[in-house]
């Protein structure tokens, strides 16, 4: 996804200022301030707020998506392969600390109001079920298969990630990583080796 100079100005300020002040408190004219423009140079570049606001969510998850693209060694169990999806999930959650902050102040309108082909924890999931299918091997007799893994994964993930992102504890959240693989590993994980 590839924007024009203002375009990217435009949502750089659009992101500071929706993470500090959320969706709802912010007009065009306090966006078209904070990147430093006219209101209609503004408008020549995006026709709403909501149009800002999507373009911001929709380069989450285009940006989020690169994560997912990690090469892996070869000779790794499924256990160390999970562990380098773990580190690469937190290092771009805190690589992305204003990105984290939209999110948190944002975060019922982004899932309130995506649309279905948008709607960033389908996507999510989505590639993240591309992943296991390129990535685990599971065993014949399991019983399950790599949607229900990908979606307890996220499950796992996401709960923790959410209860920091409530809390505003991050440290916690970075330290929790053995946790997260932990938990999983304890439940339908325990099937792979």
């Amino acid at each position: 996804m590839s924007f024009d100079a203002n375009s990217s100005k435009i949502l750089k300020a659009s992101l500071d200022i929706f993470g500090a002040e959320g969706f709802v408190n912010v007009t065009m004219t306090e966006l078209a301030k904070a990147a430093e423009m006219s209101v209609p140079t503004l408008y020549k570049s995006f026709a709403s707020k909501d149009e800002i606001f999507h373009s911001l969510v929709s380069t989450l998850i285009v940006n989020h998506e690169s994560v997912l693209e990690i090469k892996l060694p070869s000779g790794l169990s499924n256990r160390q392969k999970l562990e380098m999806l773990c580190i690469q999930q937190h290092e771009w959650l805190f690589q992305n600390e204003k990105m984290l902050v939209f999110i948190a102040k944002n975060l019922n309108r982004i899932l309130s109001n995506s649309e279905s082909s948008q709607d960033p924890r389908i996507m999510g999931m989505k590639r993240l079920e591309e992943w296991f299918s390129k990535n685990i091997e599971l065993p014949n007799d399991c019983g399950f298969n790599n949607r229900v893994l990908a979606r307890a994964f996220w499950g796992t993930m996401h709960a923790l990630f959410l209860e920091a992102l409530h809390s505003g504890n991050y440290d916690d959240f970075v330290e929790s990583r053995p946790h997260i693989l932990n938990l999983f590993m304890q439940g339908i994980g325990a099937s792979l080796k």
